[in-house]
């Protein structure tokens, strides 16, 4: 089966980055890399003083076309099959509808590019395609460090939740083919004295909401194990009380992970993370790459169970 990748390209070393990861995303056979770039006439206004902004906007096109192609080629000679498309717009709006029109599987893309009126401003982008897009988005942060050839380990935040869930079905695909660990992450973040009134009223109700909470997680994650480990998926598991946000940071840095894979919605209340924060800090605070899976409309609407089951539309701030 083949695997489609949409990458955005606004021409600079910055965006590029995103390309050097293919190898982790999929092998060159069964790959095909749809390239977008999107020239958005909102950045021409103070061209050049010696064009005007119909002579810049048609250069910009070729200069764009060529690029382009010379990226196709260079991905062509690696064994993958290449589709290009320049467009002209808005460049989040562009590249959601790419990834519509063209069916792919997966966006990959970096969080920061160079801006100027003759690049996007990648950063703003790539929030905007991050709290639209239907399908998974590989973020890649603007730095200096080159890719491992295989990310190991994985790390996967579960907070017990079908939605947070959905994370680890392309965590394991990923795993399979990579031989890689999956590295299975729980956090309780114990609340402060006010923020708990919300939902205890003792210290006996909180030690007895955190020792319930131990006794669940630390089944629920060793079924999680034990199914990894029947499909030949090594992986280790850690609960911490601690915010989930600094526990995957700390996570990371402790484990040097290559990889983390979360999805971009799951529950809140006293056992549940509030997905949108926590993946948002991630992605601010990490160097590694972050794959964020956005569970389906229909299940995270079908979790709206009560006042402490809240969904959360987007990671944008």
């Amino acid at each position: 089966m083949t695997t489609k990748i949409l990458i955005p390209l606004d021409g600079s070393l910055c965006a590029e980055r995103a390309l050097t990861y293919l190898q982790w995303l999929g092998l060159p056979e069964n790959t095909e890399v749809v390239l977008v770039s999107v020239i958005d006439p909102a950045y021409y206004v103070y061209g050049a003083m010696n064009y005007s902004a119909p002579d810049l906007l048609t250069s910009t096109q070729a200069d764009t076309e060529k690029y382009l192609k010379l990226q196709s080629s260079q991905l062509q000679k690696q064994g993958y099959k290449v589709t290009t498309k320049m467009t002209v717009g808005d460049a989040a709006a562009k590249i959601l509808e790419a990834a519509q029109t063209q069916h792919v599987d997966m966006i990959a893309m970096a969080t920061h590019g160079r801006s100027g009126f003759m690049r996007w401003i990648l950063g703003s982008v790539a929030e905007r395609v991050i709290s639209q897009a239907t399908v998974p988005t590989f973020l890649v942060r603007d730095e200096h460090t080159v890719p491992a050839k295989v990310p190991s380990p994985i790390i996967v935040p579960l907070d017990g939740s079908e939605l947070a869930e959905q994370a680890l079905a392309t965590a394991t695909e990923l795993a399979k083919r990579m031989k890689s660990e999956l590295f299975l992450l729980n956090a309780f973040d114990v609340v402060g004295k006010v923020d708990a009134g919300l939902y205890v009223e003792t210290q006996e109700e909180m030690d007895d909401a955190i020792q319930a909470w131990r006794d669940y997680m630390e089944g629920y994650l060793a079924s999680k194990k034990a199914e990894l480990r029947a499909q030949g998926i090594a992986s280790q598991t850690r609960m911490v009380l601690e915010d989930a946000a600094t526990a995957i940071e700390d996570v990371v840095a402790m484990e040097s992970a290559g990889l983390i894979v979360m999805s971009t919605h799951g529950r809140t209340g006293l056992q549940r993370w509030l997905y949108g924060s926590v993946a948002n800090k991630v992605l601010r605070n990490v160097t590694c790459p972050l794959l964020l899976v956005r569970p389906p409309k229909a299940l995270a609407e079908s979790s709206l169970v009560n006042m402490n089951d809240v969904y959360v539309p987007s990671i944008s701030q």
